[in-house]
């Protein structure tokens, strides 16, 4: 199996094709039972990377995962693979210190549901 940490989780779409973006957590945080992993591409381009997308149960949209979130949700489940954080509910907030590309913009982050 492959680890949580390597973003080498593989699946089929599973629909929607919007992702989750700060304005989804911006009014609180909200907790989010994991449903599935998937490998997508992200990017209208032919040669878009593929990134690791984190699907929830519920209305909730699917996540994009850098390897800091990964990182995170491995903490908060105590899963060694993506299979062991699935059906495990965590807490996605705005943490407003995350930078991007050297600026700061705010990011989604996972901590244990409080």
């Amino acid at each position: 199996m492959s680890s949580i940490d390597n973003s080498t989780i593989t699946g089929g779409d599973l629909g929607g094709g919007s992702f989750m973006t700060t304005d989804d957590v911006r009014g609180g945080a909200k907790a989010a039972t994991i449903r599935a992993f998937t490998r997508e591409k992200v990017g209208d381009e032919d040669d878009a990377p593929l990134k690791t997308i984190c699907h929830f149960e519920g209305d909730l949209k699917p996540m994009v995962c850098g390897k800091i979130v990964l990182g995170q949700i491995r903490a908060v489940t105590q899963a060694d693979t993506p299979q062991d954080a699935i059906g495990k509910t965590v807490e996605l907030y705005l943490d407003p210190t995350v930078t991007y590309m050297g600026k700061v913009t705010g990011g989604i982050r996972i901590r244990e549901v409080r």
